[in-house]
């Protein structure tokens, strides 16, 4: 047994020492592009890309495992073949797009994905476009590296397989057990979200996170993710009857600021998980669930008519931070290629002078948050990897005064000025909070009202000390949600009351307050507001209306499983594509808002696609 298992460890790690070398043949290949990058980054590089290389290595020895296993039944003298023909297989496989990703990298920017193999049915243009490759450059590659790859492991195999003695029948569960334990170093650990490629996600310089990435990981799981041809399933119309629709409803130009009189405030953004209206009295909500809150509303101004655009955080914090609109049932944010040509307030800030900040209690890998925060050009990331262990108090990592009193305590430091984004993660589920519940019960309601009542306290407490701060009478704090909650009146996907979020601007630079602006917007408006208030440039931001802009439409358009709910100052309606149906009806004119909403899935979806 013991040389089996000696067998697996020497072929395992000879993949991990052969991505390694793949990592440097990539930048050698990819030279030109490392001119500003440092030898020091590109080491690291390695740290950061060896998850990724230790999961694929894992998958690749799923098989090799239940070979070994076998051999307990079955001569090792017949298993051998079976081995050498597998990694004959494997080693065609990874060389193959190793080398096909090197090129592919050169003209496309981003690292091999299914989207090769879109071409296939077209084989002459296929030719075509890479008649400016290297192809005999890439054949040599490819032939030199089969072959001495598939030379050295089947030397390997041939050596390992000649020393295993006869192996006892009552083995064979054991490495059964051993097969099972490959999940752990595939999903990347024991962590809640598995591995994605987020995890090698570490510098601004692109050219390094992307050197970190492994391309058949890369690769593999863009096939096994794909449901085919992507195409856009809300085609109702004409795009040009589409256009003509959605156009009118998103006005661009600039207006005098609303809320501040000065240039270049700090910015903090705080997106608290699962906060809707209803849990705000004054927004016709539950009492006494955020009663900190409340009082915050007194000094500051409150947004009333805000949505979100989905239910999901990923759609959310996109939502935000780019401006960019739900795109129904996919996420934006898990696919790195597509957010790194989105727009991005973290750009826009870091272009203005200001440092940029982001703050998570949790695993920033979680849904590709972290590429796409790195792609929105955050200079600093601070998740899990930031806090104490005994600050590990959540399944979701630190709960929100830990990160509150971290980004406090770092605030007094910080270099101005800063644009800096708090996520919340207390009041997700499962809404447990290391405080003495003040709603009695154990159901999922008052588990989620506790734990909302506590993240309230924990922000008012910070931004009680926070005024204490320098820094604080050139802060602009904002306070927002990432999406709704069907609790605490378990409300439906098709009510828009499942969508309607706070929204609050606070602190000293603003020229009111205690004061409610009643208008129906969604979370992508924020952008627009944001910078119009700051008189920055937002004509990036196609899908985003400045708030305070009196000529602006007032409407918003949430998406949820194969439909949308689109809302406005004369009511709601809800529809279903897969039954094509109306699910939810306040409107007087549902049929022609009906038809803004088609219009508006339909090209943004579109847009999503052609990115």
């Amino acid at each position: 047994m013991k040389n089996r298992i000696i067998f697996l460890l020497l072929y395992g790690l000879g993949w991990i020492v052969l991505f390694a070398i793949f990592r440097i043949l990539f930048y050698i290949y990819q030279f030109p592009l490392l001119e500003s990058v440092s030898l020091r980054n590109i080491l690291i590089s390695f740290y950061y890309g060896f998850p990724l290389d230790l999961s694929f290595t894992a998958y690749i020895l799923a098989i090799p495992t239940l070979l070994i296993a076998f051999t307990s039944i079955f001569s090792a003298h017949i298993i051998r073949p079976v081995m050498k023909a597998y990694s004959a297989l494997i080693v065609l496989f990874v060389v193959l797009v190793q080398t096909v990703d090197l090129e592919l990298f050169r003209t496309w920017g981003f690292r091999i994905d299914n989207t090769p193999l879109k071409y296939l049915n077209t084989p002459a243009e296929m030719w075509a476009s890479s008649a400016s490759s290297p192809i005999l450059l890439l054949i040599i590659i490819f032939t030199f590296a089969a072959v001495s790859i598939n030379y050295g492991l089947g030397k390997l195999i041939d050596r390992s397989f000649k020393l295993f003695p006869s192996l006892k029948i009552y083995y064979f569960p054991v490495f059964i057990l051993l097969l099972g334990s490959l999940i752990i170093p595939i999903r990347g650990g024991l962590q809640l979200a598995p591995i994605n490629q987020s995890i090698a996600y570490f510098s601004t310089d692109d050219i390094l996170n992307q050197g970190a990435l492994n391309a058949p990981w890369v690769f593999f799981h863009s096939v096994i993710s794909s449901e085919g041809e992507p195409t856009n399933p809300f085609v109702t119309m004409d795009f040009e009857k589409a256009e003509a629709l959605v156009t009118p409803l998103y006005k661009n130009e600039k207006v005098s600021p609303q809320l501040v009189n000065k240039d270049s405030l700090n910015v903090v953004l705080i997106v608290w998980e699962s906060f809707t209206s209803n849990v705000v009295a004054p927004l016709g909500g539950l009492t006494g669930v955020t009663p900190k809150f409340e009082e915050l509303m007194k000094e500051g101004v409150l947004v009333e008519g805000m949505y979100a655009s989905a239910s999901r955080s990923d759609k959310g914090l996109v939502a935000l931070l780019s401006g960019y609109p739900s795109q129904g049932d996919e996420s934006i944010m898990k696919i790195p290629n597509k957010t790194k040509k989105l727009p991005a307030l973290a750009h826009d800030f870091n272009n203005a002078g200001y440092k940029t900040n982001y703050y998570y209690g949790g695993e920033l890998e979680f849904a590709n948050m972290k590429s796409y925060l790195i792609n929105s050009g955050f200079e600093n990331l601070f998740g899990k990897e930031s806090f104490d262990e005994k600050d590990m108090n959540s399944k979701w990592g630190a709960h929100d005064d830990v990160v509150f009193n971290k980004l406090l305590s770092d605030m007094e430091h910080t270099e101005t000025p800063f644009f800096t984004t708090l996520f919340t993660l207390s009041s997700h589920e499962p809404f447990e909070v290391p405080v003495k519940p003040v709603f009695e019960g154990t159901d999922e309601r008052s588990l989620y009202l506790n734990s909302l009542h506590y993240t309230d306290e924990a922000l008012f407490n910070f931004l009680q000390k926070a005024k204490k701060l320098p820094s604080y009478a050139n802060t602009l704090f904002i306070i927002i949600a990432d999406h709704g909650h069907r609790l605490p009146e378990n409300v439906q996907p098709q009510d828009p009351e499942k969508y309607e979020i706070p929204l609050l601007f606070y602190g000293a630079p603003l020229i009111r307050k205690d004061s409610v602006v009643h208008k129906i917007s969604q979370q992508t408006d924020l952008a627009a507001t944001l910078l119009n208030e700051l008189k920055m440039d937002a004509s990036a931001y196609k899908w985003s209306n400045n708030i305070f802009n009196p000529e602006a439409p007032e409407f918003a358009l949430a998406t949820m499983k194969n439909g949308f709910v689109w809302m406005d100052t004369l009511g709601a309606v809800s529809y279903e594509y897969q039954g094509e149906k109306i699910i939810y009806n306040t409107h007087p004119k549902s049929d022609s808002v009906l038809q803004l909403g088609k219009a508006h899935l339909q090209l943004t979806f579109q847009d999503y696609l052609n990115k």
